[in-house]
Protein backbone atom coordinates (compact mmCIF):
# COMPACT_ATOMS: atom_id res chain seq x y z
CA UNK A 1 0.00 0.00 0.00
CA UNK A 2 1.22 3.47 -0.74
CA UNK A 3 0.40 6.47 0.88
CA UNK A 4 -0.43 9.33 -0.80
CA UNK A 5 1.02 13.06 -0.20
CA UNK A 6 -1.16 15.50 1.60
CA UNK A 7 -1.97 17.90 -1.24
CA UNK A 8 -0.89 21.85 -0.10
CA UNK A 9 -4.71 22.69 -0.18
CA UNK A 10 -5.53 19.72 2.08
CA UNK A 11 -3.47 20.82 4.35
CA UNK A 12 -4.19 24.33 4.61
CA UNK A 13 -7.56 23.04 4.66
CA UNK A 14 -7.19 20.89 7.67
CA UNK A 15 -5.30 23.44 9.45
CA UNK A 16 -8.00 25.91 9.27
CA UNK A 17 -10.54 23.49 10.76
CA UNK A 18 -8.27 22.76 13.94
CA UNK A 19 -7.80 26.58 14.14
CA UNK A 20 -11.40 27.31 13.80
CA UNK A 21 -12.08 24.43 16.28
CA UNK A 22 -9.42 25.62 18.96
CA UNK A 23 -11.45 29.45 18.60
CA UNK A 24 -15.03 28.04 18.65
CA UNK A 25 -13.59 25.88 22.25
CA UNK A 26 -12.92 29.45 23.34
CA UNK A 27 -15.93 30.66 23.13
CA UNK A 28 -15.84 32.38 19.96
CA UNK A 29 -17.95 32.17 16.48
CA UNK A 30 -16.20 31.34 13.68
CA UNK A 31 -16.57 31.93 9.97
CA UNK A 32 -14.81 30.07 7.27
CA UNK A 33 -13.62 31.65 3.97
CA UNK A 34 -14.95 30.17 1.04
CA UNK A 35 -12.43 30.97 -1.39
CA UNK A 36 -9.00 29.19 -1.48
CA UNK A 37 -7.08 32.51 -2.49
CA UNK A 38 -8.30 35.20 -0.14
CA UNK A 39 -6.29 37.47 2.56
CA UNK A 40 -8.55 36.52 5.29
CA UNK A 41 -8.76 32.48 6.30
CA UNK A 42 -10.87 32.60 9.49
CA UNK A 43 -13.39 35.70 10.78
CA UNK A 44 -14.40 35.44 14.83
CA UNK A 45 -16.41 37.13 16.46
CA UNK A 46 -16.77 37.10 20.33
CA UNK A 47 -18.41 40.40 22.65
CA UNK A 48 -19.24 42.38 19.66
CA UNK A 49 -14.81 42.05 18.87
CA UNK A 50 -14.66 40.66 15.06
CA UNK A 51 -11.08 39.22 13.88
CA UNK A 52 -10.01 38.93 10.90
CA UNK A 53 -7.36 35.75 10.79
CA UNK A 54 -4.78 34.19 8.89
CA UNK A 55 -3.64 30.65 9.56
CA UNK A 56 -0.17 29.32 8.63
CA UNK A 57 1.88 25.98 9.13
CA UNK A 58 4.84 27.78 9.40
CA UNK A 59 6.50 31.24 10.24
CA UNK A 60 7.76 32.04 6.51
CA UNK A 61 6.84 35.30 4.87
CA UNK A 62 5.58 36.72 8.60
CA UNK A 63 4.40 40.36 8.00
CA UNK A 64 2.95 39.38 4.63
CA UNK A 65 0.20 37.13 6.40
CA UNK A 66 -0.69 40.07 8.45
CA UNK A 67 -1.75 41.76 5.13
CA UNK A 68 -5.41 43.25 5.65
CA UNK A 69 -5.66 40.43 8.74
CA UNK A 70 -5.77 40.97 12.61
CA UNK A 71 -4.44 37.77 13.97
CA UNK A 72 -1.78 34.81 12.54
CA UNK A 73 -2.64 31.62 14.08
CA UNK A 74 0.27 29.04 12.99
CA UNK A 75 -0.33 25.46 14.15
CA UNK A 76 2.79 23.10 14.12
CA UNK A 77 2.74 20.43 11.45
CA UNK A 78 2.62 17.05 14.18
CA UNK A 79 -0.53 18.60 15.34
CA UNK A 80 0.70 20.36 18.00
CA UNK A 81 -1.35 23.55 19.64
CA UNK A 82 -2.13 26.40 18.00
CA UNK A 83 -0.25 29.54 18.42
CA UNK A 84 -2.01 33.05 17.55
CA UNK A 85 0.40 36.54 17.37
CA UNK A 86 -1.46 39.80 17.53
CA UNK A 87 -0.71 42.47 14.91
CA UNK A 88 -0.19 44.46 17.39
CA UNK A 89 2.87 42.44 18.13
CA UNK A 90 5.11 42.82 15.20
Amino acid sequence: MTLRREAPSARGARFEILIAADLMRQGWTVFRSLSPIGRTDLIALKHNVLVKIHGRSTLNSWNKAFDGNDVLAVVDAGGGPVRYTSNDVQ
